[in-house]
């Protein structure tokens, strides 16, 4: 009896070293350090899909990428061996932490095969420390669509160039949390394939450059910008070569710091209607061809900005064979001297309305 009380005794203190050892390490576990924007485990990765068969040799990947593994059907592959992925399987590309800038990432990393990739799965991609993406896409010509709509893009100040040249992209859905993007030079600039795209939910509080963003889009048919758009400095060419582009809105947007307009409309052939803002800038400097090349446009209402001698505005209805109705805009500039500026290019003399009241000084 004495020697049965004597092993439940031993049992007990087992059992309780036991429990005191897990706790111990339960704690230190807990108290373990970590590192901000760390991302622990296998959390943070995307997938990339190919339209076909594809082989190279080496996974290439710059330092500032962080990429730590790659995966193919749930097996590591050498970052540095001969890889073949099959048409249907993705491959799984992990880093190591928070991601700061994107920039030609899938051209650096595959590429002559960054031609082949159809589409990226981005939802489990932390994104939340992401400020650049400069021609993120370079060279993805056969990228289809791309969903954003799930990442975090608050802390976004740069995506120009994102999508540059990309003739099969279809669709784009961007994230509401856009408040930190500043440039968007030439985003979508060459994307023949694209016939919309919906801004009208984003947050773009601090974008200042959208100049050439759309330019060459033949296919556009529609752009819907948020209120929000207040503060744009440049928008050159944004619309340039959009000759499936047959009307535009931007009655909603502000416009009031705007400086640059030249080539806004050159060669949108189709273009029939522009409403601007009703307050429009009052520091313009250039506008030359603004609307050179829009034959369908048959009036055009400029009487919300305001213009001095030193606008540059050459050309800037050249080529705009249907128009015959126009209202300027508030000109410190004698109609004379304008008159004497243009009367052998033959621009201004077509009109059935011709609207200069808000010319300064003598007629």
């Amino acid at each position: 009896m004495k020697l049965l009380y004597f092993v439940l005794i031993c049992l007990i203190a087992i059992s309780d070293n036991a429990i005191s050892s897990n706790t111990e390490n339960l704690s230190e576990t807990k108290e373990e350090p970590s590192f901000e924007g760390a991302i622990e485990g296998d959390d943070n990765y995307i997938i990339i899909y190919f339209n076909k068969e594809v082989n190279y040799s080496q996974f290439k990947h710059s330092e500032r990428s962080n990429v730590s593994k790659i995966m193919l059907n749930n097996e590591e592959k050498n970052l540095e061996g001969q890889l073949t992925i099959p048409l249907g399987s993705g491959l799984e590309v992990y880093f190591s932490g928070i991601i700061n800038s994107f920039g030609e990432f899938f051209y650096s990393s595959v590429d002559s095969n960054v031609q082949y990739i159809i589409s990226v799965d981005f939802s489990n991609f932390n994104s939340s420390n992401l400020q650049d993406t400069t021609r993120l896409f370079y060279y993805c010509s056969s990228l289809k669509s791309i969903d954003f709509s799930n990442s975090d893009f608050s802390k976004l100040t740069q995506i120009n160039g994102m999508f540059q040249g990309l003739k099969s992209l279809e669709s784009v859905t961007f994230p509401e949390n856009l408040s930190n993007l500043q440039s968007a030079k030439n985003t979508f600039s060459g994307c023949s394939s694209l016939k919309s795209i919906d801004f009208s939910n984003c947050n773009l509080t601090s974008l200042t450059y959208i100049n050439e963003m759309f330019s060459s889009c033949i296919s556009l048919e529609s752009v819907s910008f948020p209120d929000s758009l207040t503060n744009v400095e440049d928008m050159h060419g944004i619309f340039s070569g959009c000759s499936s582009l047959k009307s535009i809105d931007l009655s909603n947007i502000g416009l009031s710091k705007t400086r640059l307009m030249y080539n806004m409309f050159d060669s949108c052939s189709k273009l029939e209607s522009v409403i601007f803002p009703k307050s429009g800038s009052q520091s313009l400097s250039n506008i030359d061809k603004i609307f050179k090349g829009c034959s369908s446009l048959t009036s055009i209402d400029l009487s919300m900005f305001t213009l001095s001698d030193d606008t540059k505005m050459d050309g800037f209805i050249n080529a705009c064979n249907s128009l015959v109705a126009i209202d300027f805009p508030i000109f410190n500039l004698k109609a004379k001297e304008f008159i004497n500026r243009y009367q052998s290019s033959k621009e201004v003399f077509h009109f059935k309305y011709l609207n200069i009241s808000g010319f300064s000084g003598e007629s």
